[in-house]
């Protein structure tokens, strides 16, 4: 039995914790498989709500139905907050204390996540734009050991060839 079966509750952490741009592909793809395998990726994402009750309650206290809608209202209610809870909680357990100031945390993860790819995701043309400038005009200095500038360069290069395949995959998937 898998863990989200025997725990729902369980909040799994990822290998590294979001720290900056640098890894944000590598840690949002790592995040994406979690929250799909916990059946709450789309709620993060935003293309889907958590379950509500959808049906109305009867207004009068007193009909023999009441006691089972409201029961069921109060269950759906109940998911879907913790459902919410659960997502934001894995979130903000997988992201550095400083990514935390620059996001908002309002209790909504679809909105949690858009600022997280709004912050550090290099798919947006002004970071391609940075990311793109800094590697060309990256320039070897004596001062500095030769490998620092090869890790520096090749830190660049995995970023922006990370993007690519990240940006590919999405079309072939989604589009």
């Amino acid at each position: 039995m898998s863990d989200n079966e025997s725990n729902p509750n369980h909040i799994p952490t990822s290998a590294k914790q979001l720290t900056g741009k640098d890894i944000y592909r590598k840690w949002r793809f790592e995040a994406e498989f979690t929250l799909q395998y916990y059946r709450t990726l789309d709620i993060v994402n935003g293309t889907a709500t958590a379950p509500t009750h959808s049906g109305s309650l009867p207004s009068d206290g007193n009909d023999p139905g009441y006691q089972s809608s409201l029961k069921a209202y109060k269950q759906a209610n109940r998911k879907q907050e913790d459902i919410t809870n659960w997502a934001v909680s894995f979130i903000l357990n997988n992201i550095d204390e400083d990514v935390k100031d620059v996001i908002p945390q309002d209790g909504n993860p679809a909105m949690l996540w858009k600022g997280l790819e709004e912050q550090f995701d290099l798919q947006t043309v002004s970071t391609l734009f940075i990311t793109f400038a800094t590697l060309t005009s990256l320039q070897y200095s004596p001062q500095r050991p030769l490998n620092d500038h090869l890790v520096t360069y090749a830190n660049i290069w995995q970023t922006v060839f990370h993007g690519l395949i990240v940006a590919t995959w999405d079309l072939l998937i989604f589009h």
